[in-house]
């Protein structure tokens, strides 16, 4: 699904599962402020976290993941994103 979403962009799908392995859309991240897919984070997102597709639409919750990494929201996972590439195989 995020494959799709992102049109197998590989620094997105690196960064995801930097945040969420698990690949959870429930996910609550160990900081306490992180959820889901891709752990956003309740402070500065609390629109897309109360919104109740967040848990009951996980391909929405993931576009809205890929949406606010292409409108540049800077994930914690990204500057390791490259330990990640080696778990997917996207074509070019």
């Amino acid at each position: 699904m995020a494959a799709e979403i992102s049109n197998n962009d590989l620094d997105f799908l690196a960064t995801v599962n930097g945040e969420n392995g698990l690949w959870t859309p429930d996910r609550k991240h160990n900081d306490g402020v992180g959820f889901g897919f891709c752990g956003i984070s309740y402070p500065w997102h609390k629109a897309i976290i109360e919104d109740e597709r967040f848990l009951s639409d996980p391909r929405w919750q993931m576009t809205q993941c890929y949406n606010m990494f292409k409108g540049g929201t800077r994930f914690y996972a990204f500057d390791h994103r490259q330990k990640h590439f080696n778990k997917f195989v996207c074509p070019n």
